[in-house]
C-alpha cells in the first residue's frame, strides 16, 4: 500500500507542476503559462531590495479574485516570491477581464524568476 501512494503522490506532484510550468504548442515554442493563463499583462511592483512593498505606489488596485478589470492596475496585488524566497513582488493580473487569483498570479511571476 506504501507503494501506492508514493505514485500517487508522485503523479500528484507532477501534475502541480505541469500547471505551473507550461506546455507546447504544436504552432510554436514552449507557451509559458499557469492552470491555461499566460503572463501577458501580468504587473509588478518591488522594493529596491526586491521585495513585495508595505505600501504599493504603482499597484493601488482594488478588485478581488474575480472581480472585473480592465487593466492588471485594477486588481488588488498580492505579495508573491521566486522560488527560493530571495526576491518577491506584489503581482497582479486582469485576464479575460477578470482579475486573478493569489495561486495563479504567483505562479506567473514565478516563471518570469528564470
Amino acid at each position: 500500500m506504501r507503494g501506492r501512494a508514493a505514485i500517487a503522490v508522485a503523479i500528484a506532484a507532477g501534475v502541480a507542476l505541469a500547471a505551473c510550468n507550461g506546455g507546447t504548442s504544436d504552432s510554436g515554442p514552449t507557451v509559458r503559462s499557469c492552470r491555461g493563463v499566460s503572463a501577458v499583462g501580468l504587473e509588478t511592483e518591488a522594493t529596491t531590495a526586491s521585495q513585495c512593498p508595505a505600501s504599493p505606489a504603482i499597484l493601488t488596485g482594488k478588485q478581488g479574485p474575480g472581480g472585473q478589470c480592465g487593466s492588471s492596475a485594477d486588481c488588488a496585488p498580492v505579495c508573491c516570491s521566486c522560488p527560493g524566497g530571495a526576491k518577491g513582488a506584489d503581482a497582479a493580473l486582469c485576464s479575460d477581464g477578470n482579475c486573478l487569483d493569489a495561486a495563479t498570479t504567483c505562479c506567473l511571476f514565478a516563471l518570469a524568476c528564470d
